[in-house]
């Protein structure tokens, strides 16, 4: 889809399921409250479990060498607050699906769990390449 290539751009990621994309910045609730939005009722949840601070740590002990960079990248990302600030600077607000109910406001968790989803995305998209996970995660810090 053309409306992701400035991001794809902005990642320095191309999709090959952009499906992925479109799924990781459809807010909770947003399908059953906006007649415009399609998908699961659970919105970006599925693809935000991809990526916690918690699943993230299990896949650090894989990283092998890169253990202790991928340790401080679960640290310096991990937090809600952090996530939600990378979400704004990165203004990925304006590819939001939100819930109406949230009316323009700039939800912390709903900022947080997008861009975990984005992360997830990338996460099933590469095939669990977690090199490619950890390129990801030091663009969004940048």
């Amino acid at each position: 889809m053309a409306y992701y290539k400035s991001l794809e751009s902005q990642l320095q990621y191309s999709f090959h399921d952009v499906h992925l994309l479109e799924e990781a910045f459809t807010a909770a609730g947003a399908v059953k409250s906006r007649p415009d939005v399609y998908g699961d009722v659970s919105g970006n949840k599925r693809l935000a479990c991809c990526f916690t601070a918690e699943r993230l740590g299990g896949m650090v002990s894989q990283w092998g060498e890169h253990r202790s960079v991928g340790h401080n990248m679960v640290q310096d990302v991990g937090t809600n607050e952090k996530l939600k600030d990378i979400a704004k600077e990165w203004r990925l607000t304006k590819w939001l699906k939100e819930n109406p109910c949230q009316a323009g406001q700039e939800a912390r968790t709903t900022l947080a769990s997008t861009v975990e989803a984005i992360i997830g995305a990338v996460w099933l998209d590469c095939d669990r390449d977690l090199l490619e996970v950890q390129r990801l995660i030091k663009r969004l810090q940048e």
